[in-house]
């Protein structure tokens, strides 16, 4: 049975809108990814990618991925290494990198993203390492997964 093409229009455009959403999600990610591979001492050449612009994603805007996702990148692959890091350590090393850590106390800031992100674990003494998991499948699929 045909619906009514006002009906099926109504459909098409929610369906449309549902998709864009999508769109717009993996985006971000592909954004996030590039971001931490290019953080990342493995370098890829940029016709390994494709390329997400806004002529080729039909948006007016590129993605902004926020400064706490930055911060989270680039700590997943400083401490990458299994060396603790001091949180003064990692400060220096986000700035190295053009990463401003906002608000008045730096310090506090950067601690409040990392432990409530929960893939970093605080040592008072040693400095803040990852957290490893069962295996290192879990261990990339973990360290890969977006914030919330």
């Amino acid at each position: 049975m045909l619906r009514p093409p006002l009906q099926q229009i109504s459909l098409l455009d929610e369906e449309l809108r549902a998709l864009n959403d999508r769109r717009k999600k993996v985006e971000a990610k592909i954004v996030a990814l590039r971001m931490f591979l290019s953080a990342s001492e493995v370098r890829t050449s940029s016709s390994d990618l494709p390329a997400v612009t806004p002529a080729t994603t039909g948006l007016h805007e590129a993605p902004k991925v926020a400064v706490k996702d930055r911060v989270i990148a680039a700590a997943l692959r400083i401490l990458s290494d299994d060396k603790p890091r001091h949180t003064a350590d990692l400060l220096t090393a986000l700035e190295a990198e053009g990463i401003e850590v906002g608000g008045s106390n730096k310090f506090a800031a950067l601690s409040s993203i990392l432990s409530r992100e929960g893939r970093f674990k605080a040592n008072r003494t040693r400095g803040w390492t990852l957290i490893k998991r069962e295996s290192p499948a879990e261990n990339e699929a973990f360290d890969l997964q977006p914030t919330p």
